[in-house]
């Protein structure tokens, strides 16, 4: 099995027109430094206001309010993202009120 770069894998994330960032479909968040990494190149994006990104799918990632709170925090400025999915993480009250504040 031929493994891709961290540039193919990101190309292989990026549509021209409209993109759906869906972690279950990256192959290379294999490990949580990977998924860590993951989750900053999205971070990034939210933060920039990437026109591209609109769908944002983290169903089932494990993930906590230690890692949830940066990506709500820089929801506020983004206009572009219009679906955040989380079903089956470990959100907790600190998470949720981020959330609600987002």
């Amino acid at each position: 099995v031929k493994k891709k770069t961290s540039q193919q894998a990101m190309d292989s994330l990026c549509e021209p027109d409209f993109e759906e960032w869906d972690s279950n479909a990256n192959s290379f968040i294999e490990k949580k430094k990977s998924k860590n990494k993951e989750l900053n190149t999205l971070l990034t994006r939210i933060q920039v206001d990437d026109p591209n990104l609109r769908v944002v799918n983290l169903e089932q990632k494990n993930i906590s309010d230690a890692l949830i709170i940066p990506l709500f925090d820089a929801l506020v400025s983004n206009t572009h993202v219009e679906e955040l999915i989380l079903k089956e993480n470990r959100i907790g009250d600190e998470g949720c009120v981020a959330l609600a504040s987002a």
